[in-house]
């Protein structure tokens, strides 16, 4: 034990102060979802993540804890178990000042620091090759920090992700394992957009998978959710960037919302029985329709103001121009007028809070053409600060199947508006709404079809002694039949037990045609649990398939390529509590 560096006891004992936040404690970024007792690995280079996971037994990564649930983020309860940071990798620093004198280039935080210059993008941290339109990045890198970097690299007018997230002040490895995604039915979420992962595996040793070496295995990577080692090194396409229109069309009453979703989900079904289930991105441009200038709009994404019942759609079109001839609108760092303190009076006022919100998104919806860094939608650094710490939150995201949207739009709404307990009152932010399409990540999302993701935040609970009963009122309906039953973001609220959320999770009914694929690299690459952490969703079972009341060692179910389908059926393993 004395041999390894940068140990220490993680803190369980305070809760929203910054200093109790990664990396100095295993807790979210705003200070909840603690990880009591574990130990804290500090590694600066590659081969100290290898030696803290060889000699310890219970081992996850964390990143900057961009998370709303234990249950993927604890590697597990006591001393024994510890939690990698990395984001205090040496390779993030070069090029920074040593604020510590450890003799270590120190990184910064622009939503903690506005004043910081030094991120944690370089040239070693961040390696662009051009010629193949990919770079090979960190896992500790902020996703900020990377496109930012992207942006003025180079001679050409920059690079940037092929698409990105709302929320950047992530680390990229963390983004990738739990299929974040920005709104695209062309690049798919940020786990897509991997060529090459590099990971620490169970026995210490290092790996590298694509599609190339292993497509079985790197499906299982794409989506990880830390359960198959630690990533060190991530390669992702890139994409010169391009001028990209904006344009809106707000104020839309929500039945008509409601009629238009239906619609949305009409031609999809359509389509879908009459060319099959895969289509690319020229289907969906040519389901979206034109925008007001007469554009075909690419991408798109939608708000629905729950207490005001209206939505907003954010329209994306892609010009033919060089970015270097875009037009900016005048610019804004967004401010808002509220300071941080005490948010007992986040419990009622639901309309106000819905428009107070809906003027604090205006910068980032404002029509115009701008270069495609600026052009999708991203926090900006000033938003992300009040994020942090203006009111504790809990963010959720459920992801409904394109193939029964309209109808879980129509029973969301009336679920909110024709209720006796009025449950859009449960209410404060506006639900961000973006596509993603058929994806090969075994745990993806969308691994059986396209599916629109819905991001919605609970800040009653947090100011109502815990309790928003008509906000979870509305998470049961995404969980019910007519919804999908959606699917739960892996990094986002939707997990714990001891917090009342949903716990009955069942890996092969959620994902019938993938979960056992999933079990199968477990069973090659962690066979004895050491990434499990704490959840009880890690479980596998199978029968066979010529006698189906014959259950057979799961790993007899796995090949080179996967589960047996031929051979074996995936059987459900629902957690004691269920």
């Amino acid at each position: 034990m004395m041999s390894l560096v940068g140990l220490v006891v993680a803190s369980n004992s305070i809760v929203l102060e910054v200093s109790a936040i990664l990396p100095a404690s295993v807790t979210n970024f705003q200070g909840h979802f603690t990880c009591p007792n574990v130990m804290l690995g500090k590694p600066k280079t590659e081969e100290q993540v290898s030696l803290i996971v060889k000699e310890h037994p219970l081992v996850k990564a964390s990143g900057v804890g961009h998370s709303w649930n234990t249950e993927f983020t604890c590697s597990g309860n006591a001393s024994n178990a510890v939690n990698i940071v990395t984001t205090e990798m040496q390779v993030l620093g070069i090029g920074c000042p040593d604020t510590n004198g450890d003799g270590i280039g120190d990184p910064c935080d622009t939503t903690l620091n506005p004043a910081c210059e030094c991120s944690t993008c370089n040239n070693e941290s961040c390696q662009v090759d051009e010629a193949n339109g990919v770079v090979k990045v960190a896992a500790g890198v902020r996703v900020r920090d990377l496109l930012d970097y992207l942006a003025t690299y180079g001679e050409s007018g920059g690079y940037t992700l092929p698409s990105f997230p709302w929320f950047i002040d992530q680390t990229v490895a963390g983004a990738v394992s739990t299929a974040t995604h920005g709104t695209t039915m062309r690049h798919g979420s940020m786990s897509q957009q991997v060529t090459e992962f590099e990971v620490v595996l169970a026995d210490g040793s290092t790996k590298t998978f694509s599609d190339e070496n292993n497509e079985h295995l790197m499906s299982a990577m794409r989506v990880n959710v830390g359960r198959l080692g630690v990533n060190t090194w991530l390669t992702m396409k890139i994409e010169p960037q391009r001028s990209v229109r904006r344009s809106t069309r707000r104020n839309q009453p929500i039945q008509d919302f409601v009629g238009e979703m239906k619609m949305l989900q009409e031609k999809y079904i359509a389509n879908r029985d009459m060319e099959g289930a895969d289509h690319d991105g020229d289907f969906f441009t040519e389901m979206f329709g034109k925008d007001d200038a007469g554009l075909p709009i690419h991408e798109k994404a939608m708000y629905w103001f729950v207490p005001t019942q209206e939505a907003w759609h954010i329209q994306f079109s892609l010009l033919e121009v060089e970015p270097m001839s875009v037009t900016e609108n005048q610019q804004s760092d967004g401010r808002g007028a509220l300071t941080p303190g005490e948010r007992r009076f986040m419990r009622s006022n639901a309309r106000l809070w819905s428009e107070f919100y809906a003027g604090s998104v205006t910068y980032n919806v404002m029509p115009g053409t701008f270069a495609s860094r600026r052009a999708y939608m991203s926090m900006t650094e000033g938003q992300s600060r009040r994020h942090r710490f203006f009111s504790a939150y809990d963010q959720w995201e459920m992801f409904v199947p394109l193939s029964k949207v309209g109808d879980c739009v129509a029973a969301v709404a009336d679920r909110l508006y024709n209720s006796d307990d009025e449950a859009w009152r449960g209410f404060r932010t506006q639900f961000l709404m973006r596509l993603t399409n058929k994806e090969s990540g075994y745990l993806s999302y969308s691994s059986d079809e396209p599916v629109m993701g819905f991001n919605m935040e609970d800040y009653v609970q947090y100011n109502n002694d815990g309790k928003n009963d008509a906000f979870q009122a509305v998470m049961d309906v995404f969980r019910s039949p007519v919804c999908g039953p959606a699917r739960v973001h892996w990094g986002k609220a939707g997990w714990d037990q001891s917090r009342g959320q949903e716990v009955c999770f069942d890996g092969a009914a959620e994902f019938p045609n993938t979960w056992c694929d999933f079990g199968c690299a477990v069973s090659e690459l962690d066979p004895n649990g050491k990434f499990a952490g704490i959840s009880s969703k890690w479980q596998w079972a199978a029968s066979s398939k010529s006698s189906s009341d014959v259950v057979v060692e799961f790993a007899q179910c796995c090949g080179p390529d996967g589960f047996k389908k031929d051979m074996c059926t995936c059987e459900s393993v629902l957690p004691a509590e269920c």
